[in-house]
């Protein structure tokens, strides 16, 4: 008698996603802006930037207060054998008067308009680690953020 079943390959953890400006374990690298509140003036943006420093750098920026923009990854990602999400990220808040703030979170949907994450975590600065233990399946991983300026360093998947 054989085995029966089938065998779905290894994780690998943590797994980069982004560090430091080299992709791994995407088939479709970059980030796309799904929505974004800068009434006209195209002070927001997702980009992938490098620094004045030569640093590769996954960019956020809503320049103005009470600005705010929404991207995500361009592919979705199979979050079920890992734990966290890890973000290391520079951050600079534009406009002392109001508050200043990130928020990553995940959703199957790839056309989010607000964030109604299926699992978020709201962040000020450095390092920020999001729960999704008890998720599986695919998801894609959204950036916020709202009268600030982020530079997502690295990104990471682990399971502990």
């Amino acid at each position: 008698m054989g085995i029966i079943g089938s065998w779905e390959g290894y994780t690998t953890s943590p797994l980069y996603l982004f560090n430091n400006g080299i992709w791994n374990g995407l088939q479709i690298i970059g980030v796309v802006k799904t929505a974004e509140q800068n009434m006209g003036n195209g002070k927001t943006f997702i980009k992938i930037s490098t620094t004045n420093q030569g640093k590769t750098v996954i960019d956020l920026s809503a320049s103005t207060a009470q600005y705010w923009v929404l991207g995500r990854l361009n592919q979705s990602i199979n979050l079920s054998t890992y734990n966290f999400i890890r973000l290391k990220i520079n951050a600079h808040n534009f406009d002392r008067n109001y508050p200043s703030y990130g928020i990553l979170g995940i959703s199957d949907n790839p056309n989010l308009t607000s964030t109604s994450f299926t699992a978020q975590i709201r962040f000020f600065e450095s390092d920020v680690l999001l729960d999704i233990s008890s998720v599986t399946g695919n998801y894609y991983i959204y950036f916020y953020t709202y009268t600030s300026f982020h530079q997502i360093v690295q990104l990471y998947l682990t399971g502990a």
